[in-house]
């Protein structure tokens, strides 16, 4: 007769499961390959994903800041801005005695802050602001974000996180003096700021050329100081403070140096042509029958253009390459909308003589209003 652990141990023995053999070096290289697979593809399309939510809320912040100057101007009937674009394209502006910009100018009257300078008032909160040293104002500002915190407008009241100091601190590098880099400046879901171009009112007439030194130009370097000379619809200058041809200015969160990487910074030779095709109406040609290097606009785009620098951060990129292949010998003429570098008349798809815009080639977000 067995004894009892003898049936036990044979019990044991009979119900016992065998081990599971561990991962073989195949397996555990497929399973690898596999959420490789899976990385490649899920991050792209993350990436895409975030890249299209911050297009879609700078296009927002853009349509925010339109119906506050519409605001303003039903109620005051005129754009607002403190000083006036001759001012802010004067070519001081563009010095490190200036860096004064057009948004800055507008948001002192949608947002807020100026405090009158025949209380002189003193103290760290203050800061002397203006495009040259003879055009200033006294802005109250908090000492730490440069939001202005007096005599608040309240037609536009921007996110903290859109209203950013350019200091090269909380933000990345401005071209001008101290007290103009403590007074916030708006920018765009990438952290960049946002370059508002103003139309100088005082311009008339026909427009005559891209940017002649001495006609009724579209746009020129900067304002006339002659009264002999007409001015021009827009002034590069006015946005010197990011755009100069300074090789330590890095702008914005991403501190990106536009100097070489831009169509519309001063060591490219064709700088102030280049901004044709973003100040002038694609639509509207004066001269289209002409070579398409004399066409000249029939109207300008907007009496206000906000422009975001994009996704790839840099404004007008010279390696954005749909904007770059649209350029001739370089050079991106406002003529380009109405022919090729031929002289042959852009088509649609049904081959009918069309215009395009070539701003919609560069990934520069853009609204203008007026």
């Amino acid at each position: 007769m067995d004894s009892p652990s003898s049936h036990r141990s044979a019990r044991f023995g009979s119900g016992a499961r065998a081990a599971r053999p561990a991962f073989s070096l195949i397996e555990l290289v497929v399973v690898i390959g596999i959420i490789v697979l899976l990385i490649s593809i899920i991050l792209p399309a993350l990436s895409v994903a975030r890249r299209a939510s911050k297009v879609a809320a700078t296009n927002n912040e853009f349509n925010e800041v339109s119906n506050a100057i519409a605001q303003f101007k039903q109620d005051q009937n005129r754009l607002p801005g403190y000083f006036s674009a001759r001012d802010l394209g004067d070519s001081q502006n563009a010095t490190p005695q200036g860096g004064f910009t057009p948004m800055q100018n507008v948001m002192l009257e949608l947002v807020g802050g100026i405090v009158s300078n025949q209380q002189n008032p003193t103290g760290p909160d203050i800061a002397t602001v203006g495009p040259t040293s003879g055009k200033t104002v006294k802005v109250r500002v908090d000492s730490q974000s440069g939001m202005p915190s007096e005599n608040l407008a309240k037609y536009f009241q921007p996110k903290p996180s859109y209203f950013k100091k350019q200091d090269g601190v909380n933000g990345g590098k401005r071209y001008g003096t101290t007290d103009n880099s403590r007074l916030a400046e708006l920018v765009d879901a990438f952290g960049q700021p946002v370059l508002m171009w103003m139309a100088d009112p005082t311009a008339t007439g026909t427009i005559q050329s891209l940017n002649g030194a001495n006609d009724n130009a579209l746009a020129r370097s900067s304002a006339p100081t002659g009264a002999n000379t007409p001015p021009a619809r827009f002034y590069w200058a006015s946005n010197g403070a990011f755009l100069a041809n300074n090789a330590t200015l890095f702008v914005g969160d991403q501190r990106k140096l536009q100097v070489t990487n831009s169509f519309i910074t001063p060591d490219n030779a064709s700088y102030v042509k280049n901004l044709s095709v973003l100040f002038g109406s694609p639509t509207a040609a004066a001269n289209v029958a002409g070579p398409y290097d004399q066409i000249v606009p029939a109207a300008i785009r907007g009496s206000y253009i906000l422009q975001s620098a994009g996704q790839n951060f840099y404004y007008m990129g010279l390696k954005e390459t749909q904007l770059a292949n649209a350029a001739s010998s370089g050079q991106l003429l406002f003529g380009l909308n109405f022919k090729d570098a031929g002289n042959n008349f852009v088509t649609d798809a049904n081959g009918k003589t069309s215009s395009t815009d070539i701003m919609t080639k560069s990934d520069d977000i853009i609204l203008a209003g007026n």
